[in-house]
């Protein structure tokens, strides 16, 4: 969304998938759930703690946290790093000047904050339209990637993108 507001003569339609919105004001189970299950320093104990985490991925999707574990441990920087991207202004105030075509994508089993911020921003963008896929978590594209490339090809096909 920063990328898009700052920079909108290059982007022409957005997907948002679990969108996160820096000026949110998070919830106390958000937060006390991401001191307890990223507290550790040690990336196995930090990748097990993402894979029992039943917002990420909703129980039942075995494939999926095998995909996702794999993906973690051949890349486990974004465990591990502390710094967290500061937005330059708080976006939910300027979202309405996106001005192009806005899918807003999240997992039904999702936590509720990011349900929260999904509603804010469809509500927020104009024409934005918003899908909760049922039976995901946070990382949809894992858990059901062909609804997922469904949902996306098919937005993007009503905005003139050729697709698959």
């Amino acid at each position: 969304m920063e990328f898009a507001l700052r920079y909108g003569a290059y982007v022409s339609d957005l997907v948002l998938v679990g969108s996160a919105a820096g000026d949110f004001a998070y919830s106390e189970h958000f937060m006390k759930r991401e001191r307890e299950t990223w507290s550790s320093d040690k990336v196995p104990e930090l990748i097990d703690a993402t894979l029992r985490d039943p917002y990420v991925i909703v129980p039942g999707h075995d494939d999926a946290k095998k995909r996702l574990r794999a993906i973690l441990e051949a890349a486990p920087q974004d465990l591990t790093h502390s710094d967290m991207p500061l937005w330059e202004k708080p976006v939910l105030p300027r979202v309405h000047e996106l001005g192009i075509p806005v899918l807003i994508l999240i997992g039904s089993g999702d936590i509720g904050d990011n349900h929260a911020i999904a509603g804010a921003l469809a509500t927020l963008i104009p024409g934005a339209m918003r899908v909760v896929v049922p039976d995901t978590g946070h990382l949809m594209y894992l858990e059901k990637p062909d609804e997922f490339f469904r949902l996306v090809d098919r937005f993007l096909a009503a905005h003139g993108f050729p697709t698959h």
